[in-house]
């Protein structure tokens, strides 16, 4: 059961604070065993899937907010009857009220129904018997579209939440002696990714985004590695934004390249990729000169995968973008080994 709040992070987002708010998560998932070597590093998380309902506290511009969420939990602690440790979940989620000119043009703050959904929630958990267990928590969890439809400043949603949780099954056990393997070589690899986004105001057009990436990762633990990357952007939003406002645009008005630090989370065939970047050069100068990027890879085979990225300045997002690939067919997106 969750109790919280609507997070005003922009001005324009005060007039929706309304209410409190009222929801509850229904999850279910596995315990991790130690088949694998990430599963010691993280203290054997469990892994999941959830539904999320939660009031927005603003029924009539906002409505609901509905998501399908998969998540992890990591444990900080190794104690067996209470564990402190974090969740994090990344889905689809859908808000039953989005922005419309003339009937919702208050809501500033999603321009549609169905937008990714990143969540987490730090807990404390305590056996209470046998394959029983509560815990409390408090945590975010994010409704935005990557700007593909504005307006999309994002709904944040802070709540403090409880929870009952059964485990069924009998026990099984832990694998602890899994050799851990990883290359600490640097492995490098080329990305070329595409997307669309809108500017302010909303009901504009559509514009297509192109980014080439250049990254070197290099793994120092079975988990987890760290590296260096290029970013060249090409977005003609920034030459029409620039347009609006009378300033001289040129070619190289819509070019964007930066320079980022990456690190990696690596859990089996999943990959969590967190990046923090700054612009070499940008004509536009009102997001800043830092950007951040979230980014989840999926390798369904060895050679194949999917990924997925959200690229914001810092609350706000730029845009979203969703690719795949294979180091075979080296298409769309490609590694050099």
């Amino acid at each position: 059961m969750h109790g919280g709040f609507l997070i005003a992070h922009r001005p324009s987002l005060v007039p929706l604070q309304q209410n409190h708010l009222l929801g509850f998560d229904v999850s279910a998932g596995i315990f991790t065993n130690g088949s694998q070597a990430w599963h010691k590093f993280y203290n054997y998380p469990s892994l999941g899937l959830k539904y999320i309902f939660l009031q927005t506290g603003n029924a009539d511009m906002l409505g609901n907010a509905h998501a399908l969420v998969p998540f992890f939990d990591v444990n900080f602690t190794k104690r067996h009857k209470t564990k402190f440790g974090l969740q994090f979940g990344w889905g689809v989620g859908y808000v039953t009220k989005k922005y419309t000119q003339y009937d919702n043009y208050k809501n500033a703050a999603i321009g549609s129904g169905f937008n990714s959904t990143p969540c987490i929630n730090f807990f404390v958990r305590k056996r209470i018997a046998d394959k029983n267990y509560l815990s409390a928590g408090i945590g975010v969890t994010h409704f935005s579209n990557g700007s593909v439809v504005t307006p999309n400043l994002g709904i944040n949603l802070a709540t403090a939440n409880i929870c009952y949780r059964f485990s069924g099954g009998d026990k099984k056990p832990i694998e602890r002696n899994v050799e851990q393997s990883g290359s600490k070589k640097w492995e490098k690899s080329v990305a070329l990714v595409f997307g669309v986004k809108q500017n302010y105001p909303a009901i504009g057009p559509d514009f297509f985004i192109t980014q080439l990436s250049l990254l070197a990762m290099r793994q120092f633990k079975p988990v987890s590695a760290y590296g260096l990357g290029v970013d060249l952007l090409h977005d003609p939003s920034i030459t029409q934004r620039l347009d609006n406002r009378g300033a001289i645009t040129d070619d190289f008005t819509p070019f964007r390249p930066g320079v980022n630090a990456s690190y990696s989370f690596k859990m089996g065939n999943l990959t969590m990729l967190v990046q923090q970047g700054f612009y070499v050069y940008s004509q536009l100068t009102d997001d800043g000169i830092l950007y951040q990027r979230l980014g989840l890879r999926y390798h369904v085979k060895k050679r194949y995968f999917a990924a997925f990225n959200l690229k914001t300045h810092f609350a706000k997002a730029d845009f979203l973008n969703g690719v795949g690939g294979s180091q075979v067919l080296k298409c769309i997106v490609f590694t050099l080994q």
